[in-house]
């Protein structure tokens, strides 16, 4: 017994003097803006104990006097240490190890610390328009990056905007800037056969984290051939280590024309009419009808408040090894005019994974499909929507109740109805009531963008990667005219079905070696890139339609007194060797120098390479020594950054212009050949001749800062 009980005042005592040495340590762990952060991971140095921080970044923990610090450690944030001492309150500030987008430029081929870019770039903020009722981003460009000049020459809500960068390049050759999405270029412009369609409407809005514009040579040479024009750089949102995110994103607007036609009323026109033929010497056609008709024809056209919306459902989050966004659009945007509209649906989903700490892979992908429907839009046009809506007599009805389509159309059906007056409009104008409403002007497309890479770490600094852009582009286009009235009454009835496929792949090798060597810092880029384009395209027509019946879906066989087909294929490719040599000293000095050779096969043996070099110099003198001991330069002016660049970029050509081709011309009723292009094998690479000389300045610890730029393009061989 009395060993039993010794035995319990041993234990007893033991249990009594652990719990004694055991003590709770608490505290909040926040980011360097003074936000919490949740799940950050405590252990004691001991390794014995562990928690982790709550929502409001609170944590509690229970230490052994063993422990002498406390590790904190999260996730893209500087692993911490706290020395536990007396203290039974231990506040963090960890401080974050990736560099946020406003501190980089993405640049060709990777990306670059804003202090130490030496060319002319401007960053656009993507959550600036994200909420904006737009079908694309290209309209919302214009204001936002100085040199870019964006013009919308189109009320229609799919047709795409005019980008101009730095004023026009060339006479007959490519005027729009290069495009790239996630490093691999795309497919841009209006590509729909029948209606207004927008290449960069494919993208939603949403899912776009920045955008960059480069403006100068320097910062465009590493493009070579596409690059005379400038270069925006999209780059879509990826995920985030940590915990899965959910994000509902919806908008709702509505649009108007600013200004209507300021027309005549119908007992205005009767008037003027009239005296215009009695001054004349004739009797006065004009006539008000027994109704006192007075048609406002733009609020037939016209569409007051016409609603648009859009929808992004998001998902994003990762784990230590993988990461992951995926989101899903819809987006209806109507026009103005009533038959305007373009309705798209649009998924993306982004995924990188680092399976081991030599090997990484990712894809990025985007599938949408996008309705457009539009309408004749010719301004000279007898049924061109606008013109119909100022030109259309205001002292007709749009119906009739004699007239067998309903519509107030005259006898011949080739003009708006005379409604009480003696004779019918003028030109031969038609009932643009009837036309928006029976012709039809709709393309269906679908597109594919993706994107998939490997990347080695090959030794330290040293990164291999490989990468494939498919952007894969197909558009049923279909045109409908009803011979009762309008276009298609001369030609009793027409439909066409266009079908169009455009295959652009992109392949590049990339090799990135980064060095250190005291206070010299060298970024070295190589690659190769292979570039092919394919396009087909097919159509059939029918005119003198059978019945009317037919003009539904698609074609019929044999239901067309004059069918008839055509069709195109082309093919283009492009490849290209390029180096780039940045180098940075005490990040104050910097130089960088890239050169790239690319070959078409639009020019000739002994032509097809053209070679585009680069060069540019900074200095920022806040970071020498009498900055510092100047005391009104160090306390107003954060950051000064001098620079200068020249560069020589090419603008690519199309088809084959060198080559002399033949093309099949009938002769009667037999099939022949007839010249097509009469070549020239002596065509040369348009070139442009790219300078640039600027500054940068923080105010107010960067709070403000001011940006100049004097440029001069001197662009050179232009080919016509």
């Amino acid at each position: 017994m009395r060993k039993f009980i010794m035995t319990l005042l041993v234990w007893g005592t033991f249990m009594l003097s652990a719990a004694a040495q055991d003590r709770v340590i608490s505290g909040r762990v926040v980011n360097e803006k003074d936000s919490p952060l949740d799940g950050v991971s405590v252990t004691s140095s001991d390794g014995k104990g562990g928690t982790q921080t709550d929502k409001d970044g609170n944590y509690s923990i229970s230490v052994s006097a063993a422990a002498k610090s406390l590790v904190f450690s999260y996730v893209d944030y500087e692993t911490t240490s706290r020395a536990i001492g007396k203290s039974s309150t231990i506040n963090v500030t960890l401080r974050s190890t990736t560099v946020s987008i406003e501190e980089v430029v993405v640049v060709g081929y990777g990306v670059q610390q804003k202090k130490s870019f030496t060319g002319a770039a401007s960053k656009v903020d993507a959550k600036e328009f994200a909420q904006l009722v737009t079908p694309s981003i290209d309209r919302q460009l214009a204001g936002r990056s100085a040199g870019v000049n964006v013009n919308v020459n189109s009320g229609q809500v799919n047709a795409p905007a005019r980008i101009r960068i730095r004023g026009t390049n060339s006479f007959s050759q490519g005027l729009s800037p290069l495009i790239i999405v996630d490093g691999s270029p795309i497919t841009t412009g209006n590509l729909a056969l029948i209606s207004n369609s927008n290449g960069l409407g494919d993208i939603n809005p949403n899912d776009i984290e920045t955008i960059d514009v480069l403006k100068d040579g320097s910062a465009t040479a590493i493009y070579g051939s596409r690059a005379a024009n400038g270069v925006i750089v999209i780059t879509t949102k990826k995920g985030v280590k940590g915990r899965t995110a959910l994000t509902y994103a919806g908008t709702m607007g509505f649009s108007s024309a600013m200004k209507r036609f300021d027309v005549l009323n119908a007992g205005e026109f009767v008037a003027i009419a009239n005296e215009k033929f009695i001054n004349a010497g004739q009797l006065p056609p004009a006539r008000m009808d027994a109704n006192g008709t007075n048609t406002n024809w733009q609020d037939n056209v016209f569409v007051d408040n016409a609603p648009s919306t859009s929808h992004t459902l998001s998902v994003s989050g990762g784990s230590e090894k993988t990461t992951y966004y995926m989101s899903l659009n819809y987006a209806d945007t109507r026009g103005i005019v009533r038959t305007n509209r373009n309705t798209s649906y649009r998924i993306r989903a982004n995924i990188e994974s680092e399976a081991t700490k030599w090997f990484k892979i990712g894809n990025n992908l985007a599938v949408s499909r996008a309705d457009d429907f539009d309408q004749n839009n010719g301004s000279n046009a007898l049924s061109g929507a606008i013109v119909g809506a100022i030109r259309a007599l205001p002292n007709v009805p749009i119906t009739s109740t004699t007239h067998p389509t309903g519509y107030n159309i005259s006898p011949t059906a080739n003009a708006l109805g005379a409604g009480g007056n003696l004779r019918t409009i003028d030109d031969n104008y038609t009932n643009i009531a009837f036309v928006l409403d029976q012709n039809r002007y709709q393309s269906e497309q679908y597109r594919i963008l993706n994107n998939t890479f490997i990347e080695l770490s090959l030794l330290r600094g040293l990164k291999l990667r490989s990468q494939l852009g498919v952007d894969y582009y197909t558009d049923n286009s279909s045109q409908i005219l009803d011979p009762r009235h309008g276009d298609g009454a001369s030609s009793v009835g027409v439909i066409y079905q266009g079908q169009q496929n455009i295959m652009n792949t992109n392949i590049q090798n990339l090799l990135n070696y980064n060095v250190s060597i005291g206070q010299h810092n060298l970024f070295f880029t190589a690659g190769h890139e292979i570039q092919q384009t394919t396009s087909r395209f097919f159509a059939a027509q029918g005119i003198n339609l059978s019945d009317i019946f037919y003009l539904k879906e698609n074609i019929i066989t044999n239901t067309a007194g004059t069918p008839s087909i055509s069709g195109n294929y082309t093919k283009s490719a492009i490849e290209s060797f390029l180096g780039r040599v940045n180098y940075d000293y005490k990040g104050k000095y910097f130089v960088q120098g890239s050169i790239r050779r690319d070959g078409q096969s639009s020019l000739a043996d002994g032509k097809k390479y053209g070679t585009f070099p680069g060069f540019s110099v900074g200095w920022r003198p806040v970071q020498e020594g009498f900055w510092k001991n100047v005391p009104f330069l160090n306390k107003n002016i954060s950051d000064l950054k001098l620079k200068a660049s020249y560069a020589v970029v090419g603008n690519r050509l199309g088809g084959f212009p060198y080559l002399s081709t033949y093309g099949s011309r009938p002769y009667g009723n037999v099939g022949g050949l007839a010249v097509a292009v009469v070549g020239n094998p002596d065509l040369q690479w348009e070139q442009s001749k790219k300078y640039n000389y600027g500054f940068e300045m923080g105010l107010l610890k960067n709070k403000l800062t001011i940006a100049f730029d004097y440029f001069k393009n001197d662009i050179d061989q232009l080919v016509l």
